[in-house]
């Protein structure tokens, strides 16, 4: 089974590095092989994951701050979508990074759609604006992601869509 992960956050790569050890964990488990690609940094490389770029670096919280983060981004994107065309994940996993794992999703929703997407964690966009551009409970990207936050719950609970709340792993 061939699973992309994105993240862009330096929390990201720590949720996606733990995330991708349980995979693997549950894979061995049930005698599958797994196959793991990623938009993330060093800890989900050692975690197991070819990463197809380090993203590390371009994490930002703040409109000014992700200014020198734009084209590189741009590029990333550009880059990962080659490569899911080349080679099309069987599940492709989520984990914040808000704009640009918004844009991967639809890419994959509009390219195979018959591919699963889970956000892990969903975008904290409650926190940055005061209403819900791409990332609602109409969100074509996915159907239940996990809120992170117990403001993020009923942001994304709504008709054809339900939140589970709760973290992935411990504080």
């Amino acid at each position: 089974m061939r699973i992309f992960i994105s993240t862009g956050e330096v929390s990201g790569d720590l949720q996606g590095s733990l995330l991708i050890l349980a995979l693997k964990q549950q894979a061995a488990q049930l005698g599958l092989e797994l196959e793991i690609t990623a938009l993330g940094g060093s800890q989900m490389a050692a975690a197991g994951a070819t990463l197809w770029a380090n993203t590390a670096a371009i994490g930002s919280v703040g409109i000014l701050e992700s200014l020198p983060h734009v084209f590189p981004t741009l590029k990333i994107q550009h880059r990962v979508k080659r490569c899911l065309q080349a080679s099309p994940p069987d599940r492709v996993i989520l984990i914040d990074y808000m704009g640009p794992n918004l844009s991967i999703g639809e890419f994959v929703r509009r390219q195979f759609p018959t591919v699963p997407i889970f956000y892990y964690i969903a975008p904290q966009e409650w926190v940055w604006s005061s209403g819900l551009g791409r990332s609602g409970p109409d969100c074509p990207v996915y159907r239940s992601p996990p809120g992170y936050f117990p403001r993020g719950s009923p942001v994304f609970s709504g008709p054809g869509s339900e939140c589970v709340l709760g973290r992935p792993s411990p504080d």
